[in-house]
């Protein structure tokens, strides 16, 4: 039977455990919930702008929604005991309430020193996102490496695989974001400016390889 010191110990590591989760639906229901209040307030002249704001708006979008989806695959099998873990899940969560306000200011930007500025704090803001889920998974790879302090690894091998390949992607994602902060990136092409490039094709990345890895998985069954 459990001593008054030892339930009110497991009661704390339950309550850790549960908050995190419902504080985290939470901060990402209300990301998208402000995203496309912004896209309602925006000014609208011609379908080309609304064409342009249905754009930016799937590309915030996009961030909010893979980042929860890979943030949940994660938590879902990472113990809160681990080291740093609880840290590293708010400070994931408060760049993920500060995406909406840059994404704002991105799209309000009257001027292009204002535009450069804005983009730099988005870039930073995502990519330490996106190194953070990537450390998170590596945290989840260690903790089945010490086979969950002290009992048998529950991950079946090819569940660990994908989220070797996903830490790998995570870090990509987050490596291109946070380089593209460098202000020798803010130059136009032709299809944008060079920074702008870079975000796009992070995330096309990151879906050409996660085909890639699900091809090979396919080819082994």
């Amino acid at each position: 039977m459990l001593t008054d010191e030892a339930g009110e110990r497991e009661y704390t590591k339950i309550k850790v455990r549960i908050a995190p989760e419902s504080f985290s639906d939470i901060i990402f229901g209300l990301a998208l919930s402000i995203g496309s209040l912004i896209l309602i307030q925006s000014q609208v002249l011609t379908w080309q702008d609304v064409a342009w704001n249905v754009l930016l708006f799937g590309f915030s979008f996009l961030v909010i929604a893979m980042t929860w989806l890979l943030f949940s695959r994660t938590i879902s099998v990472l113990l809160v005991e681990v080291p740093s873990a609880l840290f590293l899940n708010l400070v994931l969560l408060f760049c993920v309430a500060l995406e909406p306000y840059l994404f704002y200011l991105l799209m309000s930007g009257a001027t292009q020193y204002l535009l450069s500025f804005t983009s730099i704090g988005y870039a930073l803001d995502v990519g330490i996102m996106y190194v953070i889920l990537a450390t998170l998974a590596s945290l989840v790879l260690k903790q089945e490496r010490t086979g969950r302090i002290g009992q048998r690894s529950k991950l079946h091998p090819m569940v660990l695989k994908r989220f070797r390949h996903m830490m790998v992607s995570e870090y990509v994602v987050g490596a291109l974001f946070l380089v593209s902060a460098v202000p020798v990136f803010w130059v136009p092409t032709q299809i944008g400016h060079l920074r702008f490039v870079l975000w796009y094709s992070s995330f096309l990345i990151f879906f050409a390889s996660h085909m890639l890895a699900r091809r090979s998985e396919s080819k082994k069954k």
